[in-house]
C-alpha cells in the first residue's frame, strides 16, 4: 500500500462520509449510497454545496477501504494536501484544518 497519511493521522474525513459536489452526478458501478442531506462548509457557505454519500467499501473499525487496490477512480483521484509534503508539522497542520472543518447540514427529504 502507497504512504498512508489517513492511517498515520486518524484521519477518515475524505471517506466518511464521502462529499462531492452537488452539481456533479454520480452513477456508474460506484460502490456510494446517497444520504439524505447536503452539506455547505462555513468557510465557503456562498458557492459550496456537497451531496453525502456512504460508502459499502468503507471500514468503521480500521478506517481503511476495504477493497483499496480496486477503488474507484473517484478515490484514487482525492489527494490530501498531507501528501504534498514529507514535513510532518506541516502534516499535522493540514489533517488537523481538515478535521477542524465545519459543516453546516441541511437536511432535505
Amino acid at each position: 500500500m502507497e504512504k498512508n497519511i489517513c492511517l498515520e493521522y486518524g484521519c477518515s474525513c475524505c471517506c466518511n462520509p464521502v462529499k462531492l459536489d452537488s452539481k456533479k452526478i454520480v452513477g456508474g458501478d460506484l460502490p456510494f449510497r446517497a444520504e439524505k442531506g447536503i452539506f455547505i462548509p462555513e468557510k465557503a457557505m456562498d458557492h459550496v454545496r456537497l451531496k453525502n454519500y456512504s460508502c459499502s467499501q468503507f471500514d468503521c473499525q480500521t478506517g481503511l477501504c476495504k477493497d483499496y487496490a480496486n477503488r474507484p477512480n473517484i478515490c484514487r483521484n482525492t489527494s490530501c494536501g498531507a501528501l504534498r509534503t514529507d514535513n510532518k508539522e506541516e502534516q499535522a497542520r493540514i489533517i488537523s484544518a481538515i478535521k477542524a472543518e465545519k459543516f453546516i447540514k441541511l437536511c432535505l427529504p
